[in-house]
């Protein structure tokens, strides 16, 4: 197969854009929508997932100095989310053999100057709200879930996401319902007060700001999702993606935080939302391929059976040589991998240790596998994975 589908897949198609011009939908449209689907209230919509950690923040009016306790095993956005609502971000390990935060290595972390903790989700892996809401509680501290990587999840059949004082939500072209941008936070009644007051004036001062390039990129996402399209615009893309992140390295990109969620993006939001319950059953049908095929080879994430996870990708774990052959062989198409280690290149975050010692070792063992394909496409690249790690354990 010389030309390989795209490792992620967005979900965009041409009826979408078409139905929008037909029939539009308006960001107060989404927002009833979400808050039917998870049966809450409480919920803002935002431009992206980075933008609802900060105007968190800055709705608990952080004092100079204050510490928010992150995993070292994030992207970068988190951390200066934090910076920009004033606040000193603090690493914290990760779990052994796992890509969310250790909670005892949070608590080792904890300072007078701590305000608040982010608990991600990572990849849609379980992470021990009990444990944290506990910690919290203990230091009298904000817990916030990070739900960017996870929007069905349930734990104890509660949704992930609204368990702690905040919940926040990633919209974005890469995560579970893939467009182009979005993002959502919900708070609990406590801290309404704060939070209407940060939003009213943030509404105040930041309009949506409509772009026409969104409508071009918004056209372009269904012929890049062909095998075609992906391989011929392939340059493009990473030229674009190296920009942002070569913007980053010298601050925020403040269009990211400045500006409200247009009507557009918010109706295509809510038409992927629509028909998520699809993609969800697909993508669990699909790990269950993986760990059948491969649960003697490599490691999947441990999880409790109280827990009903949401994966947007199959993470694993395994040795680092048969890491690295699979990467040259696959990448980018069978398994991929996202590279966190330019926090360490971000001007910002120069002096502040991320290097954890779990995460240095996940970070040189751990594999995404897709999951967007059909079950008999899934069935024929496990086949391949699993021939491919034997081959290279010998």
């Amino acid at each position: 197969m010389l030309l390989k589908p795209p490792f992620q897949k967005p979900q965009i198609t041409i009826k979408d854009l078409v139905l929008q011009i037909i029939s539009p939908v308006d960001a107060a449209s989404f927002n009833s929508a979400l808050q039917e689907y998870w049966g809450m209230q409480n919920i803002y919509l935002t431009k992206t997932a980075r933008q609802a950690l900060w105007l968190i923040l800055s709705s608990i009016k952080p004092e100079p100095g204050s510490e928010v306790i992150v995993s070292s095993f994030t992207p970068v956005v988190v951390p200066l989310a934090a910076m920009k609502a004033g606040c000193q971000p603090v690493f914290c390990d990760v779990i052994q053999d796992g890509f969310v935060m250790s909670p005892e290595d949070a608590e080792k972390k904890v300072t007078k100057k701590t305000i608040a903790i982010v608990m991600p989700y990572s990849f849609g892996c379980f992470s021990d709200i009990e444990k944290f809401t506990a910690l919290a509680r203990k230091h009298n501290l904000i817990l916030i879930e990070d739900c960017a990587q996870t929007l069905k999840g349930k734990y104890k059949d509660k949704y992930i996401g609204f368990n702690a004082d905040f919940g926040i939500w990633s919209f974005g072209i890469s995560k579970n319902i893939g467009s182009l941008n979005g993002g959502a936070f919900w708070y609990h009644d406590r801290h309404k007060k704060g939070v209407e007051k940060a939003m009213a004036k943030f509404l105040l001062n930041n309009k949506p700001k409509h772009n026409i390039f969104d409508h071009f990129r918004a056209s372009g996402v269904p012929f890049i999702n062909t095998r075609f399209g992906y391989w011929l615009l392939r340059p493009i893309i990473d030229y674009y993606q190296r920009g942002r992140e070569t913007s980053r390295s010298i601050g925020y990109d403040t269009a990211e935080f400045d500006s409200a969620l247009t009507n557009f993006e918010a109706a295509l939001c809510h038409r992927q939302l629509n028909r998520y319950d699809h993609v969800y059953q697909r993508r669990k049908m699909n790990y269950q391929i993986y760990e059948n095929e491969l649960k003697n080879l490599v490691k999947f994430p441990s999880q409790p059976f109280e827990f009903e996870p949401d994966y947007l990708y199959a993470p694993i774990l395994v040795e680092q040589q048969v890491r690295a052959r699979l990467l040259n062989q696959f990448q980018n198409t069978l398994v991929s991998d996202i590279n966190f280690a330019y926090i360490n290149e971000l001007d910002v975050l120069k002096g502040i240790s991320f290097n954890t010692p779990n995460r240095l070792r996940v970070q040189d063992e751990y594999l995404l596998l897709t999951l967007h394909h059909s079950d008999k496409l899934t069935r024929k690249i496990a086949r391949q994975l699993k021939l491919a790690i034997i081959k290279f354990s010998k």
